[in-house]
């Protein structure tokens, strides 16, 4: 059952002239997409649906997200029969798309294997859109509520065969919701331990590693590093025995968090140094900013200041050149940090203050408190109480409304 948004399809089962119809819908609705036309993408959808708003703000934000990206080829394929019933009908499509970067021409992120629900209505004789969902994020409900493997099973065959790349990836999206939105490690330890069963049924090796990797990520946030090790051991073992660079790049990273924790600060640098390394092979230069920011830190806890300072700077240069605010601004704070310690106050409020700047662009309130608490600990060290009171007043009000 495939459909190529570049074409027009060639049914391979008998359709009626309900299908035919939504089908071209979806064909049309992933031709606007490709080419972002919002407008004839939005009048897909049913004017009386009360998802239009959210649709349209996701599409928007989506379109803006990706405006120096160029989609190099779009796979549609129907999963299951479109379900009609009278002037309703739902349909399960699955895409994969590939795309890239308009300056680098490197592949662009975001995109790859999706699983989508598409729910229609029958309006004056045209069938409209009146839901695009996640497929993951539709049965998500009914899989945490289930009381029994038996009961998840049902739920995943009933709703979710075929199972796919998309649906996968829709199930770990949530779970990655549950770990780093909410905070919710018991939810978000269900979902990995969803994904890591079906994936070891299909003997799908990409799926195996995301879902020990998110459960090791869960242990970690709750301090069991020993759990989190493990896994991030065996999934370094899986990257290595098949030669995947990036992974292997990734599980270093992990790894020396691992020995930084425990306090293990020599182990912790090689494993960041292999990592930075590993991407620099790679030309992520992306990716290297993480692992210099990492030994730098190593080097802070160590008390060594000028090693630290030459990696948290190297770091910061690549967040700059990449134009990632969020990054620039808490290398500018740890800079910061390491100034203050030193004792050089004029330095550490200038990166502190920088970092305050952009934190007020990006409209953080708890990290708009952690550099006005920098600033105000220099205060402090220079004896101005009040001033330090003050900042210390509004950062501690600030962190605690965030």
């Amino acid at each position: 059952f495939i459909l190529f948004a570049s074409c027009v399809p060639l049914a391979t089962w008998a359709q009626t002239p309900d299908e035919d119809a939504i089908q071209k819908v979806i064909l049309d609705g992933y031709r606007a997409y490709a080419t972002r036309d919002a407008p004839a993408l939005f009048a897909l959808f049913s004017e009386r649906s009360p998802y239009l708003p959210e649709f349209k703000l996701y599409f928007q934000q989506e379109f803006t997200r990706n405006e120096k990206t160029k989609i190099e080829s779009m796979n549609v394929r129907l999963l299951r029969k479109i379900e009609v019933e009278n002037d309703k009908a739902t349909a399960r499509v699955y895409s994969e798309i590939k795309a890239t970067y308009t300056d680098t021409g490197r592949p662009a992120e975001g995109f790859g294997d999706t699983d989508h629900t598409l729910r229609f209505v029958k309006e004056d004789g045209v069938w409209k859109v009146w839901q695009f969902g996640d497929t993951a994020q539709e049965i998500i409900g009914d899989l945490l509520a289930a009381k029994t493997e038996a009961e998840s099973a049902a739920i995943l065959k009933e709703r979710g065969e075929p199972i796919t790349g998309g649906l996968l990836q829709g199930l770990k999206n949530q779970a990655e919701s549950f770990l780093d939105g909410k905070g919710d490690y018991a939810q978000a330890a269900i979902v990995y331990n969803i994904i890591l069963k079906i994936s070891k049924q299909l003997n799908f090796p990409l799926g195996i590693a995301n879902a020990l990797v998110g459960l090791g990520d869960v242990y970690a946030a709750q301090g069991d590093y020993i759990r989190a090790g493990d896994n991030y051991e065996t999934v370094m073992k899986m990257a290595e025995n098949l030669g995947v660079k990036e992974a292997i790049a990734a599980m270093s990273v992990k790894l020396g968090n691992i020995h930084y924790h425990q306090g293990n600060f020599t182990q912790a640098m090689e494993y960041y140094q292999r990592s930075a390394q590993g991407y620099e092979e790679l030309g992520s230069k992306v990716n290297i900013a993480y692992p210099l920011f990492s030994i730098g830190n190593a080097y802070l806890a160590q008390g060594n200041y000028p090693q630290a300072l030459e990696y948290l700077q190297r770091s910061l240069k690549i967040y700059e050149q990449i134009f990632d605010k969020a990054g620039t601004a808490y290398l500018l704070n740890k800079t910061g940090d390491v100034y203050a310690v030193q004792g050089d106050y004029t330095r550490a409020v200038d990166y502190y203050q920088r970092s305050l700047k952009l934190h007020e662009e990006l409209g953080n309130r708890a990290q708009i408190g952690y550099s006005l608490n920098g600033i105000g600990n220099v205060r402090y060290l220079q004896g101005n109480y009040t001033e330090a009171a003050e900042l210390s007043s509004r950062a501690v009000d600030l962190i605690k409304g965030s």
